[in-house]
């Protein structure tokens, strides 16, 4: 019976203890983010298109930023021990400054469950999907989860210049001829 009261007790914290796993150049300006849990268990799957809080910066946890989780890369249905987001640096920017500059393989976090803000309607006819720069983040998500259930979908990705897009690979070989860049 303890044991079960402690298990409670932490899915009641509002923040987990978390790790970085991996870490990746996306573009010269965005990195990526592998985080897993701190004791090693399995991450839960979010909602497509949700996002996280992450609190770090040492014991005080002096930064507070939300992120949104990009979810698996693959067309497959198998789904990820960890979460991946995806942070571009902005130099004038405190929070993804010291992300960019202190996040390394075993910089240690807290990190919520995900949060469903942004949800991706179900049951549509046909779903249009835009996203422009950083902001293919979420919308990686949704995409991937339109095409499991086989619904249709058009999506548009729009940046600056192609060397300066996250994940147009990812992006064009998960969505196939229904993605325009």
């Amino acid at each position: 019976m303890a044991r079960i009261k402690e298990e409670t007790c932490k899915m009641d914290k509002k923040y987990l203890d978390a790790v970085i796993v991996g870490r990746r150049d996306l573009t010269d300006r965005i990195a990526e983010f592998t985080i897993g849990a701190s004791d090693g268990s399995a991450l839960q799957p979010g909602e497509a298109g949700s996002h996280i809080e992450l609190r770090f910066g040492g014991q005080s946890g002096r930064f507070l930023r939300h992120y949104s989780l990009v979810g698996p890369l693959k067309r497959g249905r198998a789904p990820e021990p960890f979460w991946r987001i995806a942070v571009q640096r902005e130099d004038r920017a405190r929070g993804s400054a010291h992300i960019h500059s202190t996040f390394r393989v075993g910089t240690r976090l807290q990190i919520s469950r995900p949060i469903s803000a942004f949800r991706l309607a179900q049951d549509l006819p046909h779903t249009l999907l835009v996203a422009g720069g950083i902001g293919i983040t979420p919308v990686i998500a949704m995409m991937r989860s339109l095409v499991l259930r086989g619904q249709p979908f058009k999506m548009f990705y729009a940046g600056a210049n192609k060397a300066a897009m996250a994940y147009v690979g990812e992006v064009t070989q998960i969505g196939g001829d229904a993605v325009t860049l």
